[in-house]
């Protein structure tokens, strides 16, 4: 994967909720990983 957005702490990121946050978000909307991705670093 590309390496984590710097908008915000990369201790968050590396948490296993963000990586399900973004798993629900690819579910929930039928996305791709960086689109989830992208809206998960916006909602947090």
């Amino acid at each position: 994967m590309s390496e984590v957005s710097s908008s915000f702490g990369s201790n968050f990121s590396s948490q296993p909720i963000y990586n399900e946050m973004i798993k629900e978000t690819m579910e929930k909307y039928d996305c791709d990983y960086q689109t989830a991705r992208e809206f998960v670093d916006s909602n947090t």
